[in-house]
Parts: C-alpha cells; sequence; structure tokens
C-alpha cells in the first residue's frame, strides 16, 4: 500500500499492484478511515484491493503549504 502525500495524493498517478488499473488518486474509492491517527484508506475502484493511504494534515501543517504553495489546488477542494 502506498503512503500518498495528502497535498498533491489527487494528482498522483496510482498503480494497482493486484489488476494494474492505473489512474488518479482522485478516481480511487474511500475504504477505513481511522479516526485516532487520522489516516484514511484508499481502494483500487477496480477490484477494491487497498492500494493508498492518506494521513490528513494537522492546521498548520496546511497552513505551512498553504504559504509555500499559495493558489496550487490540492485536489480537495471539490469535496
Amino acid at each position: 500500500m502506498k503512503n500518498c502525500n495528502y497535498f498533491t495524493f489527487k494528482f498522483e498517478l496510482i498503480t494497482c499492484p493486484k489488476c494494474f488499473w492505473s489512474g488518479q488518486g482522485k478516481d480511487l474509492k474511500y475504504g477505513e478511515f481511522f479516526e485516532d491517527s487520522f489516516i484514511a484508506e484508499f481502494l483500487c475502484p477496480n477490484c477494491i484491493d487497498q492500494v493508498a493511504f492518506v494521513q490528513f494534515p494537522m492546521t498548520e501543517e496546511v497552513k505551512k503549504w498553504e504559504a509555500e504553495n499559495p493558489g496550487k489546488k490540492t485536489g480537495w477542494e471539490e469535496e
């Protein structure tokens, strides 16, 4: 399972090691969400195998990323 960066995940190219589906992170399906660690699993839309996980950032991390990447979209804005 691939550890993905929250800020770039939606646009990363992901390939499922089981069925070889390939697409962007935004095309994956949500799996489990672990509230104690703010980690979400993402599943292959073709075979539903776990292919990635993302740890959601703390407020300070979001502010830092926004300051270092003004105007850059993450893909999470759409939701």
